[in-house]
């Protein structure tokens, strides 16, 4: 039963990821600018989470000094930069472009790990990175698309973004040999909502909030974007996470971009070009591919 329980709750983890489009698009109508987005997103997951373990497991509260820059480069990298990046990409290009470029942070993560954990390349792996290259290619829209029609720096902040989330695995496997992902998610998010207000632009800010023709409804979209992009995914992953194998639940979570795509293409009505598709594809295929190589190397291991 643990296991049926444990594939919806990814499931469901990838959708709510995805639907993150629905409320950037909604508050960049309102005025807000990315990083003033990030920066609720941060600060309401962060109180959640910190909430919740204050009443579950206040000693889960409790870190070492030591560790402190390692979750704040956690908070303000992998989570902070992450976030911005890919709310300023889905403004200079499109949410599913955005979400799939975002998506690309499996094969930063290889790369990482031939680098520094000097792990080695299979043929799984080589083909999954030439499709992914391939992908970003033609998400990109350079092949097919008018001189002037493509927004490179979109498509740079969608393939950093894809950097920094995977930053945050490799973060993440050094504080997790100390604490709980509870521990490091509450933190990371603690540390990115700081470092998001010092770049949110308070009279900026201040000035959008008190514009606003219905503070009722603004608040409602700011809490959404916090708890249903932020605070949920992550609780329903790490659950699911823990009565499945890694690999199988990043496959799973692969619903997350092609949530955001199709709420792209059929919601918000977004273009999206048939090449533009080819390289969707590629990109996800790509990411299946690669968790499939990583369970058959555990396999033979």
């Amino acid at each position: 039963m643990k296991k049926y329980i444990s594939f919806i709750c990814v499931v469901l983890a990838g959708i709510f990821w995805g639907c993150m489009p629905l409320f950037a698009n909604a508050l960049s109508t309102l005025g807000f600018l990315p990083v003033q987005k990030t920066a609720i997103r941060m600060t309401v997951a962060a109180v959640t989470f910190l909430f919740f373990l204050a009443i579950k497991s206040p000693r889960s509260l409790r870190v070492r000094w030591r560790d402190l820059p390692l979750l704040f480069a956690m908070g303000a990298i992998s989570t902070f930069a992450m976030s911005a990046l890919y709310f300023l990409s889905i403004e200079l290009t499109t949410s599913a472009v955005a979400a799939v470029l975002l998506y690309t942070s499996p094969i930063f993560i290889l790369l990482a790990s031939v680098l520094l954990f000097h792990e080695k390349l299979n043929a799984r792996k080589i083909v999954s990175l030439i499709l992914v290259v391939l992908g970003c290619v033609l998400v990109s829209g350079i092949i097919g698309s008018k001189s002037g029609s493509v927004n490179l720096w979109g498509v740079l902040a969608g393939i950093v973004s894809g950097i920094c989330y995977a930053s945050y695995s490799i973060l993440g496997t050094f504080a997790l040999r100390r604490y709980s992902s509870a521990t490091v998610t509450a933190y990371a998010f603690v540390f990115a909502a700081l470092a998001a207000w010092l770049f949110a632009d308070m009279p900026s800010f201040v000035g959008t909030v008190s514009a606003l023709p219905n503070l009722g409804t603004a608040l409602l979209l700011m809490l959404g974007l916090g708890v249903v992009t932020a605070t949920l995914p992550f609780s329903l992953y790490t659950y699911g996470l823990s009565h499945m194998e890694a690999g199988r639940a990043g496959i799973l979570a692969c619903i997350e971009p092609m949530t955001a795509t199709l709420i792209s293409v059929l919601v918000l009505q977004e273009p999206c070009t048939s090449l533009q598709w080819v390289g969707i594809v590629l990109i996800l295929g790509a990411v299946i591919l690669l968790q499939l190589s990583a369970d058959h190397s555990k396999e033979k291991e």
